[in-house]
């Protein structure tokens, strides 16, 4: 649609590896007009004859959503974003196998740029409050995908300028405001669920400051409602190469909590106690 716009990017890998939705090589015209190889021969060289596509290290991928939350896939089939990211390393893992060039592991991925557009300053931005509680749920979902590598943060200030034109997803304003996911962007905490009738829920956090190999102790701390204060329940220990902490924690009640290591804090998340069925 023009080389300025953005390209789906299923279709794109798809077109890449000459392969069609089922993962089946194009044969005939449909081949032709994109370049890829029409017959048998050619088919079984595609794989020598394009070692960037079969020997790359990793594939690099931007899956923004910019305002709606990490949780709601998008409408088209062909686009990924944080939400439906396992159909981007699904579409690379069939094009690969379908070559006879499985990848053990998977193709690592790299989301080299990530961000969410506040309001304000873009009226068409989620709140500063929804940026924070994405941004952490964002990183919990690349935290699970077993094929992510790095996840990078797009920007560190707001752009300014022409808004609309501009990227305002910084964890600072232009003239240096700290936003609520500046906080949350150095202690991320995530929850998958937060309500319970008994048990424990699951929580997990990034002590992202740690020093590399240092198992960062990070308290999870709960606060009652209709209280001001808080209380430790359990102390998770993060693992030494990344500083995530990921656990189970039993909580008394409804209440909010929260998780401390050291002079930080995360944001606050309510979990919810109901009624036993």
């Amino acid at each position: 649609r023009g080389t300025t716009r953005g390209i789906d990017p299923l279709r794109f890998i798809r077109s890449l590896y000459c392969v069609d939705r089922l993962a089946r090589p194009l044969r005939g015209a449909t081949a032709s007009a994109l370049g890829c190889p029409a017959d048998a021969a050619g088919q079984a060289r595609f794989a020598a004859d394009h070692p960037a596509l079969f020997d790359a290290t990793g594939w690099a991928h931007h899956p923004y959503e910019l305002t709606l939350s990490p949780h709601r896939a998008p409408l088209h089939r062909d686009w990924v974003t944080i939400a439906n990211l396992p159909r981007l390393t699904t579409t690379l893992a069939r094009a690969l196998r379908r070559y006879g060039r499985s990848r053990p592991g998977g193709l690592p991925l790299y989301l080299t740029e990530f961000g969410y557009q506040t309001n304000p300053p873009d009226r068409f931005g989620v709140t500063w409050a929804q940026q924070a509680a994405y941004l952490n749920e964002s990183e919990f979902r690349a935290y699970v995908n077993p094929v992510v590598r790095t996840l990078g943060q797009f920007l560190l200030r707001d752009d300014g300028g022409d808004i609309g034109l501009t990227f305002q997803s910084g964890l600072m304003t232009e003239r240096g405001r700290r936003k609520p996911s500046y906080d949350a962007f150095e202690l991320p905490v995530y929850l998958p669920r937060t309500s319970f009738a008994s048990g424990r829920l699951r929580v997990w956090g990034l002590a992202r400051c740690a020093p590399n190999g240092h198992a960062a102790a990070v308290a999870v701390e709960f606060r009652p409602r209709r209280s001001a204060r808080w209380r430790a329940l359990a102390t998770l220990h993060a693992d030494g190469g990344y500083g995530y902490v990921d656990g189970r924690v039993r909580f008394p009640g409804s209440g909010v909590m929260r998780l401390r290591w050291g002079d930080h804090t995360s944001r606050e998340v309510s979990v919810r106690r109901t009624p036993p069925r």
